[in-house]
C-alpha cells in the first residue's frame, strides 16, 4: 500500500467515545513529520486524554490541491487511567 503524500497538508482528527457515541475534535497539535512517506505525529493535548476509555480515532489531511482530503481509517484507540 502506498502512503498518502502529505506535503502540504494540514492535519486534524476526531475522536469518538465508544461508551456513549460522543465525538470532538483532537485538540493537540498534529504535524507532518515526512510528508511523502505520509507521517505525522500527535503531540497530545490534556483534553485528548482527560477521560480514560475506549475511542475510535479517525485524521483527516486536508489540501490547499487536488485531492483535497484524504482520511484513515477509524482506529480502535484507548486512554488508560493513570497510576
Amino acid at each position: 500500500m502506498t502512503p498518502e503524500d502529505l506535503a502540504g497538508a494540514t492535519i486534524t482528527g476526531r475522536l469518538r467515545y465508544a461508551v456513549d457515541g460522543t465525538s470532538r475534535d483532537i485538540a493537540g497539535t498534529l504535524t507532518v513529520t515526512d510528508g511523502a512517506a505520509g507521517e505525522f505525529t500527535w503531540a497530545y493535548d490534556a483534553d485528548d486524554v482527560a477521560q480514560p476509555g475506549a475511542y475510535e480515532v479517525q485524521f483527516t489531511a486536508t489540501f490547499s490541491e487536488a485531492p483535497t482530503v484524504a482520511k484513515t481509517q477509524k482506529t480502535a484507540w484507548k486512554v488508560l487511567e493513570a497510576n
